[in-house]
């Protein structure tokens, strides 16, 4: 799958599945598209974050080890 040199928004994405659609059914698709996209977002935020923390601990807790076996 090509990543697209630029971000394209959720309302442009779609408009060639919705342009059918009543504008208020593209309306209410839209916004809960992103409000999905802005939780993936958060969700991935927060996987990165307990990762990074938890690569820490144990990098400390390797140091930790090592001092003790000298």
């Amino acid at each position: 799958m090509k990543v697209p040199d630029q971000e394209v928004s959720v309302a442009e994405f779609y408009e060639p599945v919705m342009s059918h659609r009543r504008p208020e059914v593209q309306r209410l698709v839209i916004q809960l598209l992103q409000e999905d996209f802005k939780q993936a977002s958060e969700l991935e935020a927060n996987i990165l974050s307990v990762a990074a923390k938890l690569r820490a601990e144990t990098i400390v807790d390797t140091d930790t080890s090592e001092g003790e076996l000298s």
